[in-house]
């Protein structure tokens, strides 16, 4: 009956040093390019937002610096499970450019390096951030996505993603108000 408790007791143990601990944020995605999916989704989020419904979308090819603390600050508003105060600036040093992967599908992307004002003046034109830890959310991984006319009257988006079979799939796009 020892040697019994003393296995149930060490089989426990193992078990809960295994199993991932409720204060240790996700781990980012390593992507070399941020698989099509993501845009693909933010594309019919976008046809059901009605923006750029009858036109081709600009989208910048490779992931923007364009988190900030206006944008966390619109993403703790979103966040129900915030911590009132709570403001992490380390997600922001996260951000790092890597290329987009774009795919047919419900939005016909025109890709660019970089947005030009006169070029793209009455465009939409959709930009995204590198994967980052919500700050209010420990549990929380995401994308933000700036969509603006040419460059101005932006519209935010927080795309909350999660592991899922090997990869990554999109679990939520939240709009953002700033």
């Amino acid at each position: 009956m020892k040697r019994l408790l003393i296995s149930i007791v060490l089989l426990l143990t193992a078990c809960a040093s295994s199993a991932p601990q409720p204060n240790t944020p996700p781990p980012l995605p390593e992507w070399e390019m941020m698989p099509g999916g993501i845009v693909e989704s933010l594309c019919r989020r976008l046809r059901q937002d009605a923006l750029g419904e009858n036109s081709a979308l600009v989208l910048v090819r490779t992931t923007q610096p364009i988190a900030n603390a206006q944008s966390l600050t619109a993403l703790a508003a979103a966040s129900a499970k915030r911590k009132s105060g709570e403001r992490n600036m380390n997600a922001l040093r996260a951000q790092r450019s890597i290329p987009i992967e774009t795919v047919a599908g419900s939005c016909a992307w025109q890709a660019v390096d970089a947005v030009d004002p006169l070029r793209h003046g009455d465009t939409m034109i959709v930009e995204l951030s590198s994967p980052l830890q919500n700050p209010f959310e420990w549990r929380n991984v995401g994308i933000f996505a700036r969509v603006s006319l040419g460059g101005s009257h932006a519209s935010w988006y927080w795309i909350s993603i999660a592991p899922y079979g090997g990869g990554w799939a999109v679990a939520q796009i939240t709009p953002l108000v700033m």
